[in-house]
């Protein structure tokens, strides 16, 4: 009904949402999406469960457009984040390093300037991967690094938790 054209989802199995309170929060309707797990007071131990609330967040920045990633940024930057640990991902569709894509081309520095305040601001750090998650539909074709992942983690809790991405393997 807006006239999005995008669309995000985060999907949680009941029985990992056993216990917890879980709210949805729409920051940029088909773009960027986040949800609050608050443990409950008393949990079965049948189920998963995390003695601390946490935030998941699942970013799409739109493809084309450089002028409405910033300002998606900027919102992304902006918004509550009720509790210190925080788990992003998604399509992020930012170049930011000439090894990100096979052409070596990264997007404008202002996007990229707009991708690392937002992130520094949020306090995480990337979860890095190697995968290159775009094919174009080029001849020859181009792949390009734009599914990212980032986390609140302190450098301790890194060494502890040890959190790591994987993408299946593909032929590009």
């Amino acid at each position: 009904p807006d006239g999005t054209l995008a669309g995000t989802a985060i999907l949680v199995r009941r029985t990992f949402a056993h216990n917890f309170k879980v709210v949805g929060h729409i920051l940029v309707p088909g773009y960027v999406q986040s949800v609050n797990f608050k443990p409950l007071a008393q949990v079965n131990q049948a189920f998963p469960y995390f003695t601390k609330a946490f935030t998941t967040t699942n970013v799409y920045l739109h493809s084309s457009s450089s002028t409405t990633k910033r300002r998606q940024l900027k919102i992304f930057e902006r918004s509550s984040v009720p509790h210190p640990y925080h788990f992003v991902g998604g399509d992020w569709n930012v170049v930011s390093h000439p090894d990100d894509a096979s052409s070596g081309r990264q997007s404008s520095k202002k996007t990229r300037k707009a991708l690392d305040r937002a992130i520094r601001r949020r306090g995480l750090k990337e979860v890095w991967h190697p995968a290159k998650t775009k094919l174009s539909g080029h001849s020859p074709p181009s792949v390009s690094r734009l599914d990212r992942w980032f986390v609140s983690l302190s450098e301790g809790e890194k060494a502890v938790m040890v959190p790591r991405i994987w993408l299946p393997p593909h032929p590009h």
